[in-house]
């Protein structure tokens, strides 16, 4: 989230704290002072904490901020249920869903789920994973290995870069 600042003539501020465009400490200025300063230089007189105040081009400013804050954009670990015995055209669905999803550049958590007696047939479970991370190998790899944990058994696929 960006944070709009005081610039120029918002700053209410008698005097301020100066910090030059290296990021230099420059002293305590009055107000009228430190914005002539920035004007002399070209640039701007923004605000960045109360009572302190840094030279420096505010619209390259936002634009950095902006330009940080789509790179932070976090990875999303999408989740993707079967069961051991699922018909062969969900299957198919499931795969193109799968597909769609890694495209966008998120991972893939496929959890087969067992039911009851079916723990007995994890066996089941282990091909039906074998043959969708097959089928996926294509637009994926695989971030680790099948996992047996309680009656799910699952693997994470990520996107090729």
């Amino acid at each position: 989230m960006i944070k709009h600042l005081k610039i120029n003539y918002q700053i209410k501020a008698q005097e301020v704290k100066l910090i030059n465009e290296e990021g230099e400490f420059k002293g305590i200025h009055p107000i009228q002072q430190a914005l002539n300063m920035a004007m002399a230089s070209g640039l701007d007189l923004v605000e960045v904490s109360p009572g302190t105040c840094k030279i420096l081009d505010y619209g390259k400013f936002i634009y950095e901020q902006k330009k940080k804050q789509t790179k932070q954009k976090l990875q999303d670990t999408l989740e993707i249920r079967l069961s051991p015995n699922i018909n062969n055209h969900d299957v198919e669905y499931k795969i193109k869903h799968a597909k769609r999803i890694l495209s966008r550049g998120d991972k893939i958590k496929l959890i087969i789920v067992f039911k009851g007696r079916q723990m007995q047939h994890t066996d089941l479970g282990i091909g039906l994973l074998k043959t969708v991370t097959e089928r996926l190998i294509d637009t994926a790899i695989l971030a680790d290995n099948p996992k047996l944990e309680g009656k799910y058994l699952s693997v994470t696929v990520a996107p090729k870069k």
